[in-house]
């Protein structure tokens, strides 16, 4: 289970190297600590994008696997050879979203990298200023 998590990360983080491998030309070592670089400054955007892009991602397959549940209920009635296609289209069409959803996701992190983090606005009006003496004068 650590082998299999630590290669899933490591091809993650590889994925996203690549992008400042073709955005700015660098290295492979540079664009890995790029990669590692953004991951400590923006992990909620990176968590975000991943997670939606990932649940697409399933609910892609579970449409796909259902899908592939009909040409397998026809195998008897049909020859072998229609089962075959169908289930290769079928297989195609999935291919085709998730790589959809693949490069939809590597466009939102080269959204992120290419806008800096916007700090939020801060308010004059704090929860705590109707309680005199929390908040400085002003002068």
């Amino acid at each position: 289970m650590l082998v299999g998590f630590t290669w899933s990360l490591l091809s993650w983080c590889l994925s996203l190297a690549t992008i400042f491998v073709v955005s700015e030309g660098a290295s492979a070592f540079t664009a890995l600590a790029a990669a590692v670089d953004l991951c400590r400054t923006r992990p909620g955007s990176l968590a975000a994008a991943a997670t939606w892009f990932g649940l697409g991602h399933v609910v892609v397959f579970v449409i796909a696997s259902s899908l592939a549940a009909f040409p397998l209920a026809l195998a008897e009635l049909l020859p072998g050879s229609m089962v075959a296609g169908g289930l290769l289209l079928i297989l195609l069409l999935y291919f085709a979203a998730v790589d959809f959803l693949y490069i939809g996701r590597l466009a939102a992190y080269m959204f992120m990298i290419d806008r800096p983090e916007q700090p939020l606005p801060q308010s004059e009006d704090d929860i705590l200023s109707d309680v005199p003496g929390l908040l400085p004068a002003e002068s």
